[in-house]
């Protein structure tokens, strides 16, 4: 079996031993293993929309009996002794029946949480396992090295990635690819105000061994970078005109980002690949991007006053400046 699990360490692939008739407990053994939390402690959630596993199980319950089928995303918490273990391991788990059962989440939040993920609209689109939507970034001229922080480096700065470009930049790209010579290119980088773009999403695909697709939500052109190195795994992220966000896959609307799914498999998640289109598509439709031709830009550098992004590309080139703002 091949079972994605995802708990507050991050994600992990469990089951590779396992069958269906396989016994509930080698499972369990597993995720504690991979994530710390021992079984009686393991609040354990499956499916579409993520729901605990049955109630009345004991120690010959098998993966089949429980509900966990091959390619299931499992979802671990660690109960702490105020809460419920809520995964229905109480009748497996002897530790666990002195504990009360946790209350269930109100009905108001319950449809507040689906009214923000409906269907194809610009909050998320369901798939197997969950929902895909976009984590906003800050828009702070790094959004597009915080994007790839938060899919692939969850604890990298982006002074770190802009580093990372540094090293890389000279040594694959000429200065007629970079439209500067290296030493500058590297000077240029390095400032908290120098905007990522495709340059960088390349150097980045190489030195994460992951495909990244990039996403321009006003075109709906979809720039997968790293795409002819054989990578097996790949992530997405979004392009509004002037701004980068993350694309991830969460349990539930309402489910901390400690949970977030943010790689994939390129063939085995084909789905996600086509939900990331149709979630730009509802982005497009709510028009959550900026008109490259026509947008006001003023540079915090001098003051002047710009029309688009060429006018912007135009004058950083000229000046070396690299602070604008939309006005």
């Amino acid at each position: 079996m091949r079972l994605r699990c995802r708990s507050p360490k991050g994600q992990h692939t469990l089951g590779s031993a396992l069958l269906p008739a396989s016994p509930l407990t080698l499972l369990l053994a597993e995720i504690q293993d991979a994530t710390g939390i021992p079984p009686h402690l393991q609040s354990l959630r499956v499916g579409f929309p993520p729901k605990p596993i049955a109630e009345t199980l004991s120690q010959d319950t098998n993966l089949r009996d429980a509900g966990i089928s091959d390619g299931d995303t499992l979802v671990v918490e660690e109960a702490s002794g105020a809460k419920v273990n809520d995964s229905g391991l109480r009748g497996l788990v002897a530790a666990a029946t002195s504990t009360p059962p946790s209350k269930p989440p109100s009905s108001s939040s319950s449809a507040s949480a689906a009214a923000a993920a409906a269907p194809g609209s610009e909050a998320g689109v369901p798939v197997a396992g969950g929902t895909l939507l976009v984590r906003q970034m800050p828009d702070d001229n790094s959004c597009l090295f915080r994007s790839i922080a938060y899919v692939l480096d969850r604890e990298a700065a982006p002074s770190k990635l802009r580093k990372n470009a540094i090293r890389a930049a000279p040594q694959t790209y000429s200065e007629a690819v970079l439209g500067r010579s290296p030493k500058t290119y590297c000077d240029w980088i390095m400032k908290d105000g120098s905007w990522g773009g495709g340059i960088e999403l390349a150097i980045f695909a190489e030195h994460y061994g992951f495909e990244i697709d990039s996403i321009d939500v006003s075109s709906l052109r979809v720039d997968r970078f790293g795409e002819g190195g054989n990578h097996s795994s790949r992530v997405f992220i979004f392009y509004t005109g002037i701004h980068y966000d993350a694309v991830a896959l969460t349990p539930t609307p309402s489910a901390p980002a400690a949970f977030d799914q943010t790689t994939f498999d390129v063939l085995v998640d084909k789905n996600v690949a086509d939900a990331a289109e149709q979630l730009a598509q509802a982005w497009n439709r709510a028009k959550k991007f900026t008109d490259l031709a026509r947008f006001a830009l003023r540079c915090g550098d001098c003051g002047q006053g710009l029309k688009g992004q060429n006018e912007a590309q135009a004058h950083a080139m000229s000046t070396g400046h690299s602070k604008f703002t939309e006005v």
